[in-house]
């Protein structure tokens, strides 16, 4: 039985379905006192676990234990309290309008947020309800029955899902990922964003095929089908539309344990997958350049030994044939030697800078052979160069890089239809100037300005890892350059390369110091004696043959232990050292360590089928590149033993 049912019970006059009192002197009187109420209805009103009150004119008549607690007043303290004490204004003129309505129209009131003040003048947040009361049967009077409920601990909790909900929300509509939640049908019921970036709302029969596939028919083994058909969680990556996606698919179940559909995950990976290719790559370079600089280390001391001896041989030659089948071999060997040089250009970090004055014009002049056979027969070459030198102070290895990377970027250019590749140089200013234009396909102005970012590339991933034309860029940095590029879709492109002019020194005038190195090269009576270490026995015959030739005495050691020993035996009989930078066991870097601890001033000459890299070897001093010629050895030496005579005429002097 309700609340009102068992007032009505109570209350209402015999035959009415009440309790047969009368009650019309109360109802004469227009109100109804607390005290004049029956006991089960007081005791039913005062012990009823929720607040409620009885209002008349919008005041309290009275209030149950459980109101008096919630607002923190004695029950005799609420009694004819106005309304509006409690109530804040702003809510009370919402609360005042309703109750009017329910007592003068009947009806529930329904559940009104307001605020309230307690006792201690805190602010609380309560729900109000109520009913009309009917406390006479003829002439009811104007009583309303409420139930004020607090909420704060309710909407508190409520607000705190509700934070929960939005971030989960923003979390979902913000993810990278695509989310999608499909029914037990395939049917998309709701989607954070579509694979484009827009944001989607899920409507009519759209399946995730639609959505991720393009297509409405599921690729073969697909994580949707499996999730919703076998009822598993299952991944997989697949190719849409050039893109990477990997699929991830869970299955969804109602309490009762039936499909309710699936969560569809779709991560966009094409980038990432790209990186990885890319790195993949330049591992793969990095290998290949370690093999090529171990294989052309052997094979410039192969090269060492044939040049070497065809250069003994060429006073041995007197016939016209056999001077000219010489020259030949020379010429062959240079080839070679030229080729292991490129070789080891190409084994070699950007980084390793070896700065040297170069003529830019005979760098090109270098490179055209090649780059004939690299650019193919359908791209005319045309090379056109300033008849004056283009001195510069740079590393020609690295140069000749950038040159091979801008003409291999225009032969792609011009792959399908063919055309022109021109190179020409000139001065500008104090720099010099090298154009490579060709008459390709162009670069799209919205991709011009990213060309030479790192792994940015619009080649295939098989036909490029987008890395040459930040070399370029990088290598032009360090040489304090400059790069410049023009293009016009479907005329071509044209890369601008500025470089500082070099200015060779001019040498100092001979002096007193000259003479006097000349006074100690007159007093050197003994032949100069030469410690040479050397692992491979042919280079040591070979350059034991060039070096007594050519009046020096030598001494020789076939590896680092074999030339402490050699050079502990007489430390002060060696005039310079000459070593090779790879040996087997103790390294020449340790055997110039050990030597310069016993002998500070006696000259060091490293020689390495290597490209030089001093800094990286921990070699410090002159360096002579395999192959060498008679002419580069004697010039080398010379110039190791002349500081030593500096230093004798500098004593000699004091």
């Amino acid at each position: 039985m309700t609340l009102r049912e068992r007032i009505r019970q109570i209350w209402l006059p015999k035959g009415e379905g009440g309790a047969g009192r009368s009650y019309g002197r109360l109802a004469r009187a227009g109100g109804l006192s607390y005290h004049e109420w029956g006991q089960p209805i007081r005791d039913i009103f005062d012990q009823a676990p929720v607040p409620l009150v009885i209002i008349r004119q919008h005041r309290i008549v009275v209030g149950n234990a459980a109101f008096a607690a919630m607002v923190g007043y004695w029950p005799k303290q609420l009694e004819r309290r106005p309304l509006c004490d409690l109530i804040l204004p702003e809510d009370f003129a919402r609360y005042h309008q309703q109750c009017e309505m329910i007592l003068t129209g009947g009806g529930m009131l329904p559940p009104l947020r307001m605020r309230m003040l307690n006792s201690n003048h805190q602010i609380m947040l309560v729900e109000f309800s109520g009913m009309r009361l009917e406390v006479g049967w003829h002439v009811p009077a104007r009583h309303l029955l409420g139930l004020i409920r607090d909420i704060g601990e309710e909407v508190r909790r409520e607000q705190t899902v509700a934070r929960e909900q939005e971030q989960r929300r923003l979390i979902v509509e913000n993810a990278a990922e695509l989310i999608i939640q499909l029914d037990a049908h395939g049917r998309i019921t709701s989607c954070n964003r579509d694979p484009d970036g827009e944001l989607i709302m899920p409507g009519g029969e759209l399946t995730c095929s639609d959505l991720i596939c393009k297509n409405r028919k599921p690729c073969g083994e697909c994580p949707v089908r499996i999730a919703l058909d076998r009822q598993r969680a299952d991944k997989k990556e697949i190719r849409v539309q050039e893109r990477t996606l990997i699929i991830s698919a869970t299955p969804l179940f109602a309490a009762n344990r039936q499909l309710d559909g699936a969560i569809v995950i779709v991560c966009d990976v094409t980038e990432q997958r790209q990186l990885e290719l890319q790195l993949l790559h330049a591992q793969k370079m990095d290998a290949i350049g370690q093999l090529a600089s171990c294989i052309t280390h052997d094979f410039n001391n192969l090269l060492q030994v044939i040049l070497g001896y065809a250069d003994l041989l060429k006073n041995e030659i007197t016939s016209p044939s056999g001077r000219e089948m010489w020259q030949q071999v020379v010429a062959a060997g240079n080839s070679a030697k030229s080729l292991a040089r490129q070789l080891l250009t190409f084994a070699r970090k950007e980084s390793e800078l070896e700065l040297k004055a170069n003529d830019f014009n005979e760098i090109i002049r270098h490179l055209q052979k090649i780059l004939g056979r690299i650019i193919g027969e359908t791209v005319e070459l045309d090379i056109r160069l300033t008849d004056e030198a283009l001195p510069i102070l740079g590393d020609a290895g690295l140069l000749e890089q950038v040159i091979m990377n801008l003409c291999i970027n225009a032969r792609d250019a011009m792959a399908a239809a063919g055309g022109r590749l021109t190179i020409a140089t000139g001065r500008c200013d104090e720099r010099i100037r090298c154009e490579i234009s060709d008459t390709g396909e162009g670069i799209p102005p919205d991709i011009l300005p990213r060309i030479f970012e790192p792994f940015f590339t619009t080649k295939s991933q098989t036909s490029g890892t987008g890395l040459g034309l930040s070399i370029v860029y990088s290598i032009m940095r360090k040489h304090n350059g400059e790069i410049k590029v023009t293009s016009t879709p479907g005329r071509g492109t044209t890369f601008q390369l500025f470089l500082p002019w070099h200015q060779p020194p001019v040498a100092a005038s001979p002096g007193a110091e000259a003479a006097a190195v000349a006074e100690a090269s007159r007093q050197w009576s003994e032949q100069p004696v030469i410690l040479h270490v050397e692992d491979d026995e042919n280079v040591r015959r070979i350059t034991r043959a060039i070096l007594e030739s050519n009046g020096y005495r030598v001494v020789q050691a076939v590896d680092g232990r074999d030339g402490i020993n050699q050079f502990d035996a007489d430390p002060e009989r060696f005039n310079v050292v000459l070593l090779d930078v790879v040996l087997p066991g103790i390294s020449g870097a340790e055997l110039a360590r050990h030597i310069r601890f016993r002998r500070p001033e006696l000259p060091l000459l490293f020689c390495s089928g290597y490209l030089p890299n001093p800094a990286g070897r921990g070699i410090a001093g002159r360096v002579i590149q395999k192959p060498f010629s008679r002419q580069d050895l004697l010039e080398s030496l010379d110039a190791a033993l002349d500081k030593t005579r500096e230093v004798q005429a500098c004593g000699h002097g004091n």
